[in-house]
């Protein structure tokens, strides 16, 4: 006898033991039963139990055995095979069976596998004899939508052409009388029957249950009767039924009991098992879609090889340190007292601090992203203010000053330097190590758009010499220039792992990925990396072979079957990714973006909501998300702002009293959250609010929009975090990454939702985009002002006169002593408006047109010129 359980088994169980007293102790006999069938008993051995009085007409091949507290356990015994199917109380089973009357399974080929997955055949087409289905109003307006090309082709072959296009029209609406009437005029009663039963598995968005009754009925599938004795052996585990024997009882028993957030984020497809238990000769790289379920075959492959190498210690990294705090309580939860002592969850940082501190003792107050303070009264900085200082040049450091050149330029072409060299900077260290850095200066800089000459080149190389001096310095170093520093003792390092797991492994760059080589030898299952190029989100070079890792020849295999967002929200982000990709990077970079394999179920659209302010967008969105959880205490919701950097959001964390998505949170003890776009990676919600989603934000309105792809593979982790509903909010005009494209969403306004938390606008912490805001400066000197975003777009001789005339002090030359320099930018617009003033210092119209057309963007007066009438 070879022993299966349907996909409703599980969670039956889990609704069976949570209601405690003889429940309980029903759902412990099931697992006992469970753990006779895995172990091989004899069929009639493993069910020591007797069955109910009353026989089972609902489903053909039934049999129904009686559990303490009067509850069932329901079996379907056929050919060779024995299926587990559900358990519950007495009222619980009535009802299943009723929902799955005239449920077979099928034989179906599924890669090179063979699975079974399951059929519903009405009997006839009496009212009373049909499959249970109901309408899902999330369903297309063509039912016929869900299974376009060949199977719909496949299903209105052959029919009168006034069925055909009746069929093509049918909605989720429809009745099942309408549909009798529909189907009437089909001659073949075995032909009706199949129609009819595909429309009614249509009507509930069940495209793959549609799908198997079409090629039941073209014979292109068996049911369990008529499977040979071979066949029956050689079954696999597939997506809706799984052989007993692929699951441990003492891991079915515990997923059963400790049912939580976890348990879902851990389940594992039985189609995906393959990558878990494959064995390699090297190196793996495993490429999946969004939701996929790449994080939970590279746990459940840790857990495997743990055993697999009692001896040998299994490392699974990851950038993210929420994500990788997550993966390590995941472990746990999959083994609980039982997990592995040799594997290791860890941060690429962690991982990299602990070995520099091993290696540089002294060096304890430096590998941090905070300074230390060193007396009671010093002020902790994080490094996002230590760059800001940098290139800013304040406290007297002004190595930023050797990139002056390069900086007028990017200003001129309307690119922000500062975050722009940010990203440069962090490129060329993701590629080399310091002693290897003058190939840069040669190097094609892939994902970059703007063209960098090699007198700018090596701006940026002595700029980020600077950098790197700022950071020994003050005591504190940013997450690229910790790989760095570890790389140089690269000889120090040991080959101390047996197996290490990269989940994400997009966002790494060489250098980081050769450090990763270091620590595992060449041997069967070294390296296995997981990832998807469409959710890059950092500017870094990759070169696997560089890193001396090698994942080619076979070497690399793909998931394409998503499984955590309704077929709703998958269709728009995956619209938005692919259309934007396309418009704005295609060439610069070569992305490998999968197309997915929908999900089976289906929710309604999107919701894409407008309202005045940022202000008023968090207060909506908290309200709502607290109304979700009141309402369903059991579901997670994540806001995610996009727009604001981490340390914003965890500083808004604290001032609303919400958990953010750090290093720090438990996902398990929390339901609503708070998050930027990039933290949220790995997570997976029931609900998702993505607000601040205006053009000004995204794209990055300062950066190049060839390179917009970084930004737009952040909004798209944000949107397939959503299980079954998402929301985007946005308020002044919507990203352009949706702009008018919004035939996937459902558009409103926040009001029409939910009543907002107040929020002032005072309240919220500085934007990672931020508002540009001329006439709030104007005492600054030239060279100060060119540091600001209010300088983007200003043509390059208008800055030199800014330079050279606005200096901080007033200076005159001559006998008429003409005014030569100038204390502030104000002062000097305001002079600059006669000609006269501007011969003595060579202002041409040329620059000062440029002047003029750049400072009237903004509405106000500056003096008594008013630059709006200029």
């Amino acid at each position: 006898m070879e022993y299966m359980e349907y996909d409703d088994f599980r969670p039956s169980i889990t609704a069976l033991y949570r209601q405690g007293g003889p429940f309980r102790n029903a759902a412990e006999k099931v697992f006992a039963i469970r753990e006779k069938a895995f172990s091989g008993f004899e069929y009639k051995d493993v069910f020591a139990i007797a069955t109910t009085h009353n026989g089972e007409n609902r489903i053909p091949h039934c049999v129904k055995y009686e559990l303490p507290g009067r509850a069932r356990l329901v079996t379907m015994v056929n050919n060779g095979i024995c299926m587990f199917l559900y358990a519950g109380d007495h009222t619980e089973v009535d009802r299943w069976l009723d929902r799955n009357r005239s449920i077979d399974f099928i034989l179906k080929r599924q890669g090179n596998a063979q699975v079974i997955e399951p059929v519903f055949v009405s009997k006839s087409t009496n009212r009373q004899d049909l499959i249970n289905t109901e309408s899902d109003l999330g369903a297309p307006d063509h039912l016929l939508d869900l299974i376009s090309g060949r199977y719909a082709e496949k299903l209105l072959g052959g029919l009168p052409e006034e069925t055909s296009r009746v069929i093509a029209s049918v909605g989720p609406l429809v009745t099942d009388n309408e549909l009798l009437e529909i189907v009437e005029s089909i001659a073949d009663q075995g032909r009706r029957t199949a129609v009819l039963d595909v429309l009614l598995k249509l009507r509930e968005s069940d495209a793959n249950g549609a799908k198997n009754r079409i090629d039941l009925y073209f014979g292109e599938v068996k049911q369990l009767a008529e499977l040979t004795e071979d066949e029956a052996t050689q079954l696999q585990s597939g997506e809706r039924v799984i052989k007993v024997t692929d699951v441990d009882p003492q891991l079915f028993e515990h997923f059963v009991k400790t049912a939580s957030y976890q348990k879902w984020m851990l389940y594992l497809h039985p189609s995906q098992r393959e990558y878990v238990d494959r064995e390699h000769s090297g190196s793996m790289r495993l490429s999946g879609i969004s939701g996929s379920g790449k994080t939970c075959v590279l746990i459940h492959r840790a857990l495997r090889l743990a055993e697999k190498y009692p001896d040998g210690r299994i490392l699974i990294l990851t950038l993210n340190a929420a994500l990788a705090k997550l993966i390590d309580s995941l472990v746990s939860a999959s083994r609980g007292a039982l997990r592995p002592k040799n594997i290791r969850v860890s941060s690429f940082w962690e991982l990299c601090r602990e070995k520099l501190l091993e290696i540089e003792p002294q060096n304890t107050k430096l590998y941090t992203q905070v300074t230390v303070a060193t007396n009671p009264y010093a002020v902790s900085e994080h490094i996002d203010e230590i760059w800001n200082e940098y290139y800013n040049c304040e406290n007297n450091n002004h190595d930023a000053d050797q990139m002056e050149r390069l900086h007028r330029s990017l200003l001129a072409r309307r690119i922000f330097p500062k975050d722009y060299l940010k990203q440069e900077f962090d490129y060329v260290r993701s590629a080399f190590a310091p002693s290897d850095r003058e190939q840069y200066f040669e190097m094609e800089r892939t994902g970059r758009a703007i063209p960098l000459d090699r007198p700018f080149r090596k701006q940026v190389f002595d700029g980020l010499a600077g950098w790197e001096r700022k950071m020994l310095a003050v005591g504190a170093i940013d997450a690229t220039a910790i790989a760095t520093a570890l790389h140089k003792h690269q000889d120090e390092l040991k080959t101390e792992y047996r197996c290490v797991l990269v989940d994400e492994v997009q966002d790494f760059g060489t250098l980081e990925l050769t450090i990763i080589r270091r620590l595992v030898e060449d041997a069967e299952n070294d390296l296995f990396l997981c990832g998807d190029a469409a959710q890059s989100v950092h500017t870094k070079h990759q070169d696997f072979e560089a890193s001396g890792i090698n994942v080619r020849g076979g070497k690399s295999t793909r998931l394409q079957q998503n499984y955590r967002n309704s077929r709703q929200i998958l269709t728009a982000a995956h619209d938005i990714l692919i259309r934007n990709y396309q418009r704005h990077s295609a060439g610069l970079v070569d992305l490998e973006i999968l197309p997915p394999e929908y999900a089976n179920f289906s929710s309604s659209n999107p919701n894409l909501l407008q309202a005045d302010s940022m202000a008023d967008e968090l207060g909506y969105a908290i309200a709502y998300a607290r109304n979700v959880v009141e309402t369903s205490p059991h579901k997670k919701v994540c806001i995610a702002l996009a727009g604001y950097h981490q340390r914003s959001v965890d500083a808004l964390g604290v001032q609303l009293r919400l958990p953010v998505l750090n290093g720090d949170i438990n996902i398990g003890e929390g339901q609503v959250f708070l998050a930027d776009l990039e933290q949220t990676k790995g997570f997976e919600f029931d609900s998702m609010i993505i607000i601040n989603a205006h053009a000004g934000v995204l794209p990055h309105p300062d950066l190049p929009v060839e390179e917009s792809f970084r930004d737009l593979s952040k909004f798209y982790v944000a949107m397939t975090r959503a299980k079954t509903e998402l929301i985007v909010s946005y308020h002044g005009s919507v990203t352009d990454f949706i702009g008018s494209n919004q035939e996937h969403f459902s558009v409103g306004e926040w009001k029409d939702y939910a009543e907002p938390v107040p929020i002032a606008e005072s309240d919220l912490p500085a934007a990672g985009v931020p508002e540009k805001k001329f006439g709030v400066e104007w005492d600054l000197t030239g060279k100060q002002f060119l540091r600001l975003p209010e300088a983007i777009g200003l043509p390059q001789n208008a800055q030199e006169k800014l330079i050279e005339c606005v200096t901080g002090r007033m200076s005159f030359e001559g006998k008429r002593k003409k005014q030569k320099t100038w204390k502030s930018i104000g002062e000097f617009l305001n002079d600059m408006q006669r000609p006269m003033n501007r011969t003595p210092v060579s202002l041409s119209d040329e620059a000062w047109q440029g002047l003029a057309s750049h400072f009237g963007r903004a509405p106000r007066v500056v003096g008594n010129v008013d630059f709006e009438q200029i």
